[in-house]
């Protein structure tokens, strides 16, 4: 199980990866443009944020009650991970597409980034949301002062 800092750079990783523009003929193959790209990733975002707000919830509800804790984490993570197969089947890409133009474009989705300042404003914006309850979990899960486990 990933914890504290592993944890989130995975998240950030698997949410946050900024790509650039491909040629025309992979934006088709792949049914992405820069926009399209970036539309995925604010609600991707969006998606991480409702999630990290359910978790800390769920902690907050289930304190001294780690069978319960893990159980409704289970739950919330099977639910998000289903809407999140579902916008990617909204844009007609998957996951590894999706991935791979981030990683094929960085550079371009970093410039179309720099041209649509708004839209790089809220994606940060999102990202800090997410930092901030991600911050809350990991310190309700922290074991107390002194406890050696």
């Amino acid at each position: 199980m990933l914890t504290g800092k592993r944890l989130r750079a995975a998240i950030i990783v698997a949410t946050l990866c900024l790509p650039a523009i491909p040629p025309p003929a992979l934006a088709a193959q792949q049914n992405l443009s820069l926009a399209t790209y970036c539309e995925i990733t604010g609600r991707l975002l969006r998606l991480s944020e409702m999630e990290w707000r359910e978790r800390v919830q769920a902690a907050e509800a289930n304190a001294g009650n780690r069978d319960g804790l893990l159980q409704a984490l289970d739950t919330i993570f099977n639910r998000y991970s289903r809407l999140r197969s579902d916008e990617y089947a909204r844009y007609r890409t998957s996951d590894v597409e999706y991935g791979r133009f981030a990683t094929d474009y960085k550079e371009e989705i970093q410039s179309y980034l720099e041209q649509n300042v708004p839209i790089a404003n809220d994606l940060d914006s999102t990202r800090s949301r997410i930092n901030g309850l991600i911050d809350r979990f990991e310190a309700m899960m922290a074991p107390p002062p002194g406890d050696k486990k």
